[in-house]
C-alpha cells in the first residue's frame, strides 16, 4: 500500500512531511506530494498526524 493525498482536503500544513520517518512526502513548490512512495513502510504515521484527514492508504 502507499499513501495518497486528497488535494481538496490538504491544507499544506506539512505535518506529514515533518512526521514521516522515511521522508516519503515533500513540499514541491508549495504543493505536498508523495515523492518517494517506494520508501513507505505503511506505518500510517502520516495519516494519523494529518489534522485535515487528507491522507489515505491504498494500492
Amino acid at each position: 500500500m502507499r499513501p495518497y493525498i486528497s488535494g481538496d482536503r490538504c491544507e499544506k500544513c506539512k505535518e506529514c512531511v515533518d512526521t514521516c520517518p522515511y521522508e516519503v512526502f515533500a513540499d514541491m513548490n508549495g504543493e505536498i506530494v508523495v515523492a518517494r512512495p517506494e520508501d513507505c513502510i505503511e506505518c500510517t504515521a502520516c495519516a494519523e498526524s494529518c489534522p485535515h484527514d487528507a491522507i489515505s492508504m491504498g494500492d
